[in-house]
């Protein structure tokens, strides 16, 4: 074979592209580059959480993943924690623990939510009591306190401690908790009073209560929380204002 006949066999005729086309593919280039960097922030450094204040107002909160170690959920995989959750924290949490979710549902949902702006997921993970799979909780008793509820305030008694102290006055944070009204006939032995008995919270569990104390009436609702659950702690408020927390 000639050195012609091999320069012909490799010869590959050029059509230049349309503007069109080269359009395209950047911005698909661009949307790939976007999602994956949206996706590395998301699961290692900044989520944002919505919660409803006592006037009826949202509020917005960003949190980080990275202080009690990120998690990778197409891999069950969990980094380690820079520390564990202490007293005052407000973290995000998994409210149930039984609802997990196959490796084509969180993909799909990572698409939806991404082009939604996190207003849509395709598949429904929302909890139908606090209408979200996570929620915002105030880390009160940690691994070894003994806790329980009186007037819908937690007692706490840690485990070098013989005595009983106000959650407030252990944690000495600023925070605000929204307490039903009670009648004074109700009886702290009657369901829905605002009282709970002791729980010893054991090694990797801890006592997460939602700053709106309602839900804490019933006793499904009184009970521990295991580290596997929580998610992220809560940086900084910024909607309606702006605070450091």
């Amino acid at each position: 074979m000639s050195k012609r006949s091999k320069a012909l066999r490799y010869y590959r005729s050029y059509k230049p592209q349309s503007a069109l086309r080269k359009l395209f593919l950047y911005l698909l280039r661009l949307i790939v580059v976007v999602f994956l960097l949206y996706q590395i922030v998301s699961i290692f450094f900044i989520q944002v959480y919505t919660r409803n204040n006592q006037n009826g107002e949202t509020e917005r909160y960003i949190a980080s993943p990275l202080i009690y170690g990120p998690e990778l959920p197409l891999f069950n995989y969990r980094f380690p924690a820079f520390r564990s959750p202490g007293r005052g924290d407000l973290a995000a949490a998994a409210y149930n623990p039984d609802r997990s979710s196959s490796w084509y549902t969180i993909i799909l949902n990572s698409f939806s939510r991404f082009f939604t702006f996190n207003r849509l997921s395709i598949f429904d993970d929302r909890n139908p009591y606090y209408g979200s799979r996570y929620q915002l909780f105030r880390v009160i008793g940690v691994p070894g306190d003994t806790v329980k509820l009186e007037n819908f305030r937690v007692k706490i008694k840690s485990s070098d401690s013989n005595y009983f102290i106000d959650e407030f006055e252990a944690i000495q944070d600023e925070y605000v908790i929204q307490v039903p009204e009670q009648g004074d006939f109700v009886s702290a032995e009657l369901p829905f009073s605002g009282n709970q008995p002791e729980m010893v919270l054991k090694k990797g569990e801890y006592l997460l209560v939602p700053d709106n104390r309602t839900g804490l009436a019933a006793s499904v609702h009184w009970k521990s929380t295991e580290f596997s659950r929580i998610k992220a702690r809560v940086m900084l408020s910024f909607w309606p204002g702006f605070s450091l927390l």
